[in-house]
């Protein structure tokens, strides 16, 4: 290879060039890597705003702090009390001309694909909720908010459209058949997505996780939603 000052310099960068480079996830291997590849990682890897704020929630059995599900369950006896989330964003400077909405992820499981072949999963973990995918009656439930204030105010993300009829089975989970649960729990996580007047999004890191909580175990004809901590 001669000496890199041999070569003559590009004239115009259109992003495509390619630079050697080695792979990390193959034992540093050369490899090659794009100029418009080494920008999306820069951009999607570079600290925001964002990573600076930090949420605080609170809950309460309050009457004011939550309401009855209008949702109808298996035991027509049954209500539901659904909680409102209280949270303040620490740290958060909303620009002009920016939108910034407060959004849900919950934890999925690994499973196997459509087709089940050999190493065929689809990934477990936090993820944030593709509606376009989701079967009503369960597309009710927002993933996002838009957030009001930085400095505290409810949320209600429709938490009751997270069971199935049989509640306290959660949607979208295998149980064995005719066994429902006095209590069932589900890890779920908040992002801060903001969205400027150009259009452009960024999304913040998993701010902060707790437990979702449904229980008839008390008294059954006044079953509950709660939260309690990872």
């Amino acid at each position: 290879m001669a000496r890199i000052s041999t070569y003559a310099p590009v004239a115009s960068v259109a992003g495509t060039e390619k630079l050697v480079a080695t792979d990390a996830k193959t034992g540093n291997a050369t490899s090659s890597v794009t100029v418009e590849q080494l920008v999306n990682y820069i951009r999607e890897t570079e600290p925001s705003d964002l990573d600076l704020v930090g949420i605080n929630l609170k809950w309460s059995n309050d009457p004011a702090w939550r309401y009855t599900s209008s949702r109808v369950w298996d035991d027509p006896v049954m209500d539901v009390f659904v909680p409102l989330l209280w949270m303040e964003f620490e740290n958060l400077v909303m620009e002009p001309d920016t939108t910034y909405e407060v959004v849900l992820e919950r934890s999925t499981k690994k499973r196997k694909k459509g087709v089940e072949q050999p190493g065929d999963y689809k990934r477990g973990g936090f993820k944030i909720e593709d509606t376009t995918t989701t079967a009503p009656p369960y597309n009710v439930r927002p993933v996002s908010l838009p957030i009001s204030t930085p400095t505290g105010d409810l949320y209600d993300f429709k938490f009751d459209w997270y069971y199935r009829q049989e509640f306290p089975l959660l949607s979208g989970y295998k149980v064995p058949t005719n066994f429902i649960p006095n209590s069932t729990r589900l890890p779920i996580g908040f992002r801060i997505k903001k969205t400027d007047s150009a259009g452009e999004v960024t999304y913040s890191h998993s701010i902060r996780k707790i437990n979702l909580v449904g229980s008839n175990a008390s008294v059954p004809e006044e079953a509950s939603i709660g939260f309690t901590e990872l």
